[in-house]
């Protein structure tokens, strides 16, 4: 079966969503660190492209930062020239309680073309400074399905809509609780009921993932640490 044969393959971190979400954040968390104490209102634009990440704020049409980050992953997206990712995000950092609603969280791809794609974040936000592990976590379960659906597309060249959708997605959905487990410090079975309970995976998912960690798990390969 195609799911089994190739897990231990795409169970390593250079076709991984979760790592290409680490080596993300690690340049951008001190941006957000500082433009969450500059302004009470803020649009925040974070793109990835090719080699190099763009992250912007402004508030009230006023800009607050500007930073180009050159990146070198070392991943095998990196070798999508033309693929992005854009996040428009919407923060207000004066309310108490952390919250997000989104409006747009999805890979765009023209299938008829050789077409690497976009994938697309607009969401709004309520987070301060103490909250940044809240939107750490909520902005990569938002991203990371869509994301490993390119990985599979782009890199592994699968029929994401169609012959090899099931594996695609079993891959995507894997990635979505081995992200979990390491965010959360969780056992990957403990993930999975909690990814089910926060409607991250779907409750028939869970024998299959179960069984495709147990076949990858103790690979000497496998993925490092999300955190």
């Amino acid at each position: 079966m195609f799911i089994y044969d190739e897990l231990k393959l795409y169970s390593k971190k250079e076709f991984s969503a979760s790592y290409y979400l680490k080596l993300i954040w690690d340049i951008v968390l001190s941006d957000i660190y500082f433009v969450l104490g500059a302004a009470k209102q803020l649009q925040l634009t974070i793109i990835v492209d090719y080699n190099i990440l763009y992250v912007d704020a402004s508030s009230n049409y006023n800009l607050i930062l500007s930073r180009k980050h050159k990146i070198d992953f070392g991943h095998s997206l990196s070798l999508c020239e033309e693929f992005t990712i854009d996040m428009l995000i919407n923060i207000n950092t004066e309310l108490k309680d952390f919250s997000i609603t989104y409006d747009k969280a999805r890979y765009y791809y023209n299938k008829d073309t050789f077409d690497e794609g976009i994938v697309e974040l607009e969401a709004n936000m309520s987070a301060n400074i103490s909250q940044v592990e809240d939107l750490k976590q909520k902005l990569q379960h938002i991203l990371i399905k869509e994301i490993q659906f390119a990985i599979c597309r782009n890199v592994f060249h699968l029929d994401i809509d169609d012959e090899d959708f099931v594996a695609s997605k079993t891959h995507a959905d894997y990635e979505s609780v081995f992200l979990y487990s390491k965010n959360n410090n969780l056992s990957f079975n403990q993930s999975i009921d909690k990814c089910i309970q926060n409607n991250y995976v779907d409750k028939d998912s869970k024998h299959v993932l179960k069984s495709l960690y147990e076949l990858t798990h103790e690979d000497k390969n496998e993925q490092t640490p999300v955190n």
